[in-house]
């Protein structure tokens, strides 16, 4: 698996559908209390969608190859939580100057 691909599967599984399924979740609650009759079903229903969903992504993160799974740990924990990091492009225009 390329380092690309590595990353690319790591930002879909941490985060991007998680998202999309929050979403969907609070609009299928939505529409589901508009039909039952129950107001402010879309919060619970978009929350449990992301609970749900964000449980199985993460155990898809920890059942890749070791070697991919250190890669996606490091774009999780990315410069949010180490001050020390630093991006790729911030490396390149330190070579620059």
């Amino acid at each position: 698996m390329t380092p690309w691909s590595v990353r690319t599967r790591g930002f879909l599984l941490a985060y991007v559908i998680p998202l999309i399924s929050f979403i969907a979740g609070a609009v299928a609650g939505h529409i589901a209390g508009v039909y039952f009759g129950v107001p402010s079903m879309d919060v619970p229903a978009g929350f449990m969608s992301l609970i749900s969903t964000s449980w199985r992504t993460f155990r898809m993160l920890g059942r890749l190859d070791k070697t991919s799974q250190m890669s996606i740990s490091r774009i999780v924990r990315e410069s949010a939580f180490d001050p020390d990091y630093k991006s790729d492009e911030a490396m390149r225009f330190e070579e620059l100057r």
